[in-house]
């Protein structure tokens, strides 16, 4: 088992590093604000945590520069876009990703240019990693079951039903895209800070796609999805790879799989399955009251 760990650290660091990254889509998609903020903030963080290191900094302090740059970036957006949904918002946010690659790309005096940021001074353990993503979970979970969880389902089904029982819905949704966003920041640090290097051609519409893909195949319903489509997305081209040139077709043809026969995503299909199985009949009330 530990030899397996070994043969694999580099895979489960990017599924842990992902998760996160996932969650960052997910926290917000879940409210039903179709943002995709985390995508951007992922590459302002890996390179706000980068540079800040690169200066002389503590890694504790350079990550906290990052995630707050990215609050602040994140609320700034939702606050353009506060009159904006669906369709519109996500072109918008999307646009904003690709403006985040093109800014770094050009700006080479501070962030390397096309050739990006290498030799991070610092580097963060797979431990480390693991209580993040840990603590993380465990966040998402609390929220999810508590208050604001029943306010961020209510926000999705009903934007007028969750104003009329107190939800602040303006503010919830000021407060979903800066979370998503911070999320995303916090992942793309630890991305820098554990693979010391980080690129422009990292970040764009491909880790969009890439983010956005993790979050439906795992189930948008709750934050176990952005794990386990991480999970699954980083584990599926190492399983296909064996097959050499038809990696790419097998790889397809199971996204296809699981979209077709599973459209709420991994944790639904399984909850369907689940429901199907015969359920064990306990004693009847009659049979209890004579014993």
């Amino acid at each position: 088992m530990m030899d397996w760990f070994a043969d694999n650290e580099t895979l489960l660091q990017q599924i842990g590093v992902f998760a996160i990254a996932a969650a960052s889509l997910q926290v917000a998609l879940r409210a039903g604000v179709f943002s995709l903020v985390g995508a951007g903030t992922w590459m302002i963080g890996a390179y706000a945590a980068a540079i800040a290191l690169d200066d002389g900094m503590p890694p504790f302090v350079a990550l906290l520069i990052a995630l707050a740059l990215a609050a602040l970036v994140s609320l700034a957006l939702s606050l353009l876009t506060i009159r904006i949904d669906g369709l519109t918002l996500a072109m918008a946010t999307i646009a904003f990703d690709l403006i985040v690659v093109v800014v770094i790309r050009n700006w080479e005096s501070l962030t390397g240019g096309a050739l990006g940021l290498y030799a991070i001074p610092v580097s963060v353990s797979s431990t480390g990693l693991a209580v993040i993503v840990v603590a993380v979970a465990v966040v998402l979970m609390l929220v999810e079951r508590g208050r604001q969880g029943r306010a961020v389902v209510a926000l999705r089904e009903d934007v007028q039903a969750a104003a009329a029982v107190g939800v602040p819905v303006p503010l919830a949704r000021h407060l979903v895209t800066t979370v998503s966003g911070v999320l995303g920041a916090l992942s793309g640090a630890i991305y820098a800070m554990m693979f010391n290097a980080i690129a422009p051609d990292q970040g764009g519409f491909h880790l969009v796609t890439l983010l956005l893909s993790m979050v439906v195949i795992g189930g948008i319903d709750s934050w176990r999805g952005a794990y386990v489509g991480a999970a699954l997305l980083m584990f599926l081209p190492e399983i296909s790879r064996t097959f050499n040139e038809w990696n790419g077709l097998i790889y397809g043809a199971l996204m296809v799989l699981v979209v077709v026969w599973a459209p709420e995503g991994v944790l639904g299909g399984l909850r369907k399955v689940r429901e199907l199985l015969p359920r064990r009949a306990g004693p009847s009330r009659a049979e209890a009251s004579s014993s």
